[in-house]
This record gives C-alpha cells, sequence and structure tokens, in this order.
C-alpha cells in the first residue's frame, strides 16, 4: 500500500522496523539514573522521545538528594516519571482507537481492541459531556486531545454547560474572531511543498 501511494518511482525498497515498546520498573535506582531510550521507548508516531529526557532530566534535578538515603526522593521520581509514560502511552494509544477504517486486518484490531481504564475514562467524559480532563504535568495539552477526537470523528453528545453562561452574541463573536484567525495564520503559511523547496530539499533530487 505505501509503495501504490507514491507520486513516483521509490528510490530504495521500504525497511521495516521493529521495535518493543516499554519502560523500565523504576527509572531511578540505586545509584541509577536511565534517561531517554535506557529509560523506555513509546513509538515514533508523536516523537516524544527529546521531551521525556528533557522532563527526566529536569524532574531528577528538582529532587536532587543531598544525602545518602534518598528513597523518598526516588520514589516519588519513579511515581512521576510512571505517571507521564502513562499520559504518553494514553494518547498514542488514541490515534489507533479512534480508527475509522476497516481495510485491513490491522485497524479492524485496532478499532475493537481494549486500551487502559484511564484513556477509556477520558473518552467516556469527552462524550458524555466535551469533558477533557488532563494532568497538569501531562505533555499533550487539551487542544492536542481535540485534535486527534475531533479529526477521526469521535464526537461529544453535548457540550459543556459552562458555554450557556455566555451570551449567544458573545459566543458569535469568539468563534468568529477563532475562525478569521485560523483563516489568517492558515493564508500566511507556505504550503508544505514550498517550505520544503526552500529550506530543506535535497539538492541531489533536482539533478
Amino acid at each position: 500500500m505505501l509503495l501504490a501511494n507514491l507520486p513516483s518511482t521509490a528510490l530504495a525498497e521500504p525497511r521495516q522496523l521493529r521495535f518493543v515498546t516499554g519502560k523500565r520498573k523504576k527509572s531511578w535506582n540505586k545509584n541509577c539514573l536511565a534517561v531517554g531510550l535506557s529509560s523506555g521507548f513509546m513509538e515514533p508516531l508523536e516523537s516524544t522521545s527529546i521531551h521525556l529526557i528533557q522532563s527526566t532530566i529536569m524532574r531528577f534535578l528538582s529532587l536532587f538528594p543531598r544525602r545518602d538515603n534518598f528513597d523518598i526522593e526516588m520514589n516519588r521520581f519513579n511515581n512521576d516519571v510512571d505517571r507521564e509514560f502513562r499520559t504518553v502511552r494514553d494518547f498514542l494509544i488514541l490515534h489507533y482507537k479512534a480508527t475509522q477504517r476497516d481495510d485491513s486486518e490491522l485497524w479492524n484490531y485496532c478499532r475493537n481492541m481494549e486500551i487502559p481504564d484511564s484513556l477509556q475514562e477520558k473518552l467516556d467524559l469527552y462524550q458524555s459531556g466535551s469533558w477533557l480532563e488532563r494532568d497538569k504535568q501531562e505533555l499533550f495539552g487539551v487542544d492536542s486531545w481535540l485534535a486527534v477526537l475531533n479529526g477521526q470523528h469521535v464526537r461529544a453528545e453535548s457540550y459543556s454547560p459552562l458555554v450557556d453562561s455566555l451570551p449567544k452574541d458573545k459566543l458569535e463573536s469568539i468563534l468568529r474572531e477563532t475562525r478569521e484567525v485560523i483563516a489568517q495564520c492558515a493564508t500566511a503559511m507556505p504550503s508544505h511543498e514550498d517550505f520544503i523547496r526552500k529550506h530543506c530539499a535535497d539538492p541531489t533530487l533536482h539533478q
């Protein structure tokens, strides 16, 4: 399917990469700290590895021990790392679970697969009343969750009752201004093809 959708002849045969996802039980264990891929790996879908490296370093520095017995700091660190990995995991799984594709065994499996309780709760809350609950330390914000949910046609059954506290003309003004800002930004930005051609095109491809 990949080769069939290329606009021109492939430069080489596709290489299939296999990897095992997961994380260490303890990113900080005794006097050893696992950072980056030595700590864990999800997948390249959202390119989270650089963020997880940075957050691991900053979290460790904020809890840097001043004495020989640092079990309290180490346990807090490991619990926070576990929570961050879980939130990233849930966001990645959403991309697959919310699919409407039915053209292969892969997508049929993903659409019907069991998901973590934490993600199911998030989906239930959103579909029930547009609630998007998130951890304050979570990497992906409400806008990211909404982009995936709306983009993959996951719809809420109702809207937040807080909306009714605003006058209708105020709501219309907010929506109109939002549309205008989006339209202005989209118009000002170059196309993906133009950006690549100007900033990062491979000169050998045009010889």
